[in-house]
């Protein structure tokens, strides 16, 4: 990119603006800017160069109450002559906030029928998978048995035995070695998690009867219900955030109707990294400057990027040496990844990597002491993706770390550009577009690794179509992709839907809660809003804000 320190002294003003609205959903994970930068950096019109430069990131805001102007940290707000900046949002998660699911998959369904009566059983849950067993009454060892597992996606066995069973179609299959188990998988229509597959083990039964009694059992499965789905607020409760100017931002409805300015907008970013070099950590509500407080202070180092844990408990941000690297770059010699609480207690290193490139946090999850981050590589994209934990993550000749770098696949390759990392609002997978000259694709793995065969692709239905952005949508697992300039929904397990009414779209981004999105198309100079929770919803205008959208924002009651 042609001019690296203005750039990254925009992205970090967008990432810590964005960050600074964020409460509410604090599972929420909002893209990173930087994607989207890449891809106008490729070439797209001007007009919608410049939306897509800002970006519509999804985050939440609430309780727009107060009327004062920002100002920095240790001052006293002033009343603003203009216009009133009312408290927009806080960085301080809400303690009353959903307590956090652990586990992405519902339990699975009691069969209506099992092969023997049954007064044990036994559940596993982990973060991506849940299994049931139910053993047999009179079995003192765990054979025979009845397993049902749910999962987002699985490494489907590929068989030509393909039965119905209670009106699904399901496909049966027998494992190897002993004792052999009767298999079946099938993907039903709801949740997060639509792979099931179920196994019936019992020793004394030949292949012909396991595959009748397991059917049966198949059949008396009732159907997975997904949780209801959120209703969209009225339309008055949606706005953005849009920059007037480096120095002024303003806070619209959906409808076009002004809601507040924010003056001296440096010193509202400062409520999150402040002070000289972006050496301070500040949290707290923007509105209430009594209510802001500074949990970490660093020396010789400047903040390089954070990301919340899904409880909304703590957060990991990069901490970058205020010595560069050798190098045309400029990088940070070293750049440390570590937790604070947002009390701004139990601080703790993670890692120090000095591979003189920058790092960029993507993910952290304490409920298992685990986080991602990503390597610069230069203007194709990431190098490496980061694993950092807590604990040891890596043993090679006695050496223990509580990192490791993964190489990235084809980052190398100059003719290959990698989208940067994003993670799932739940911090469960990290996901990212690969652009090959003759083919596009999504690749998404677990926070824990992309390697032992983590990783997964995610393609379009014809490999010349060509992907020109991809985002997790809120509050799901879904990855929304722009195939070819029309949206599609793609799940985990590689089910596309069409989103209608998109065609010649050039941008995109979803309200912050997911229940719709914004597009912009090829020459229209205005904004559109499908709302995703009505099938076969048409796009409606909305007005197009004066400036460059920074994100998108839930404004309360009116």
């Amino acid at each position: 990119m042609s001019d690296r320190s203005d750039l990254e002294r925009d992205i970090a003003e967008e990432d810590e603006l964005r960050r600074l609205l964020r409460v509410g959903d604090h599972a929420l994970v909002a893209p990173p800017i930087s994607l989207v930068e890449q891809r106008v950096a490729r070439g797209r019109p001007p007009l919608f160069a410049a939306m897509a430069l800002a970006t519509l990131v999804v985050v939440v805001a609430m309780g727009i109450v107060s009327t004062t102007r920002v100002a920095a940290p240790g001052t006293s707000p002033s009343p603003s002559t203009a216009s009133t900046a009312p408290a927009v949002a806080t960085a301080l998660p809400q303690i009353g906030s959903p307590a956090f699911s652990n586990s992405l998959c519902p339990e699975p369904p009691h069969p209506g029928y099992l092969p023997w009566p049954s007064h044990r059983d036994q559940l596993l849950s982990a973060p991506a998978k849940t299994e049931s067993t139910w053993f047999s009454a009179d079995s003192p060892v765990d054979v025979p048995a009845v397993r049902l597992t749910l999962e987002p996606y699985a490494d489907l066995q590929p068989t030509t035995n393909r039965q119905t069973a209670g009106g699904r179609e399901v496909f049966v299959y027998f494992t190897s070695g002993q004792p052999v188990e009767a298999r079946a998988w099938w993907r039903e229509p709801a949740g997060p998690c639509p792979t099931m597959t179920a196994a019936l083990v019992w020793p004394e039964k030949d292949r012909g009867a396991l595959q009748l009694e397991l059917l049966r059992v198949v059949a008396s499965i009732p159907p997975i219900t997904s949780a209801p789905a959120p209703s969209a607020k009225p339309a008055s409760q949606y706005g953005f955030v849009v920059r007037e100017s480096p120095s002024r931002v303003a806070i619209v409805r959906e409808d076009g109707s002004a809601v507040a300015t924010l003056d001296d907008v440096s010193s509202a970013v400062a409520a999150y990294w402040g002070g000289p070099n972006a050496t301070e950590l500040w949290i707290g509500p923007v509105g209430d400057l009594q209510r802001r407080r500074k949990i970490v202070t660093l020396s010789n180092e400047r903040g390089a990027g954070l990301v919340w844990s899904p409880t909304g408990k703590t957060l990991m941000f990069a901490a970058a040496s205020l010595t560069l690297a050798p190098g045309p770059e400029g990088a940070p010699t070293y750049s440390a990844l570590r937790v604070v609480g947002i009390d701004g207690s139990g601080v703790i290193e993670l890692a120090h990597i000095a591979t003189g490139r920058d790092i960029r946090p993507v993910a952290w999850d304490e409920t298992r002491d685990i986080g991602g981050a990503e390597e610069a590589l230069g203007p194709t994209g990431p190098g490496r993706y980061i694993v950092v934990s807590t604990h040891s993550v890596i043993e090679s000749k006695g050496l223990t770390s509580n990192y490791r770098l993964i190489d990235l696949p084809d980052a190398q390759d100059a003719s290959v550009v990698v989208g940067s990392l994003q993670a799932s609002n739940d911090a469960r997978f990290v996901m990212a577009t690969w652009d090959y000259p003759d083919r596009h694709l999504v690749r998404f793995w677990p926070i824990y690794g992309l390697d032992n065969g983590g990783i997964r692709e995610l393609t379009s239905e014809h490999a010349s179509d060509t992907l020109h952005d991809a985002r997790w949508r809120p509050n799901s697992v879904e990855i929304d992709v722009n195939v070819g300039g029309h949206l599609q929904l793609w799940t985990l397990d590689g089910q596309r839907r069409d989103i209608p009414a998109t065609s010649g779209l050039t941008f995109f981004a979803f309200r912050h809660d997911g229940t719709g999105v914004y597009i912009a198309r090829v020459g229209s100079g205005e904004l559109e809003l499908i709302d995703l929770m009505i099938p076969s919803a048409d796009a409606r205008g909305i007005p197009a804000p004066t400036g460059a959208i920074v994100t998108s924002v839930d404004l309360g009651q009116p």
